[in-house]
């Protein structure tokens, strides 16, 4: 596996392949979800949020928020923050489950593995998009936008949890919704 981990690369990687949980993980999944790990993520994001919406300078270094005309979310920096990897991957797919109770629907879940700067990243991912509309009408409501969630490791070391969600502003799309109701979902 190594050996070809040199010829890898983001677009090309040496192991790619689909997410799925195993029965086992499931059930300690389901049972996370009611857990004090839970809900300490939850209300760290949830303090943090509210930080940045007043003021940039009284935030925790183990948090980034992403806010462009087309793009909004948010990074979880891993090893700044208090949590442990396995809750912190639990969230990745607590925050997927979210998404899809506003009727997205999941276009992809993967893993890729590849070497970047001599060092192994696996990249794992879920991608997100808006409920198919089914009546022709002038402009696509895109809701949020599409939504990308990703969980970096480098070199077997969770480093960073995504989430952002993408929209578009052309004259073929309605506005897209407001992030601060987005987040409204998750929290």
């Amino acid at each position: 596996m190594f050996g070809k981990s040199g010829e890898s690369s983001a677009a090309n990687p040496f192991t790619h392949e689909v997410i799925t949980l195993s029965k086992k993980e499931q059930i300690a999944f389901t049972n996370w979800k009611s857990s004090n790990q839970k809900k300490a993520i939850l209300e760290y994001l949830h303090q943090q949020y509210g930080n940045q919406l007043i003021t940039s300078s009284n935030l925790d270094r183990g948090i980034d928020f992403v806010k462009t005309p087309s793009t909004k979310g948010f990074v979880i920096h891993c090893t700044l923050v208090k949590f442990k990897p396995k809750d912190l991957r639990y969230f990745f797919f607590y925050l997927e489950e979210r998404i899809k109770s506003i009727k997205y629907r999941s276009y992809l879940s993967d893993k890729r593995v590849y070497e970047k700067n001599g060092k192994i990243e696996m990249v794992e991912r879920h991608y997100l998009k808006p409920p198919i509309m089914k009546d022709f009408v002038a402009k696509v409501d895109q809701k949020f936008g599409n939504i990308t969630i990703e969980l970096v490791s480098i070199n077997s070391v969770m480093t960073s949890l995504k989430f952002q969600a993408t929209s578009y502003n052309d004259h073929l799309y309605e506005e897209a919704d407001r992030f601060e109701g987005l987040m409204e979902v998750l929290l």
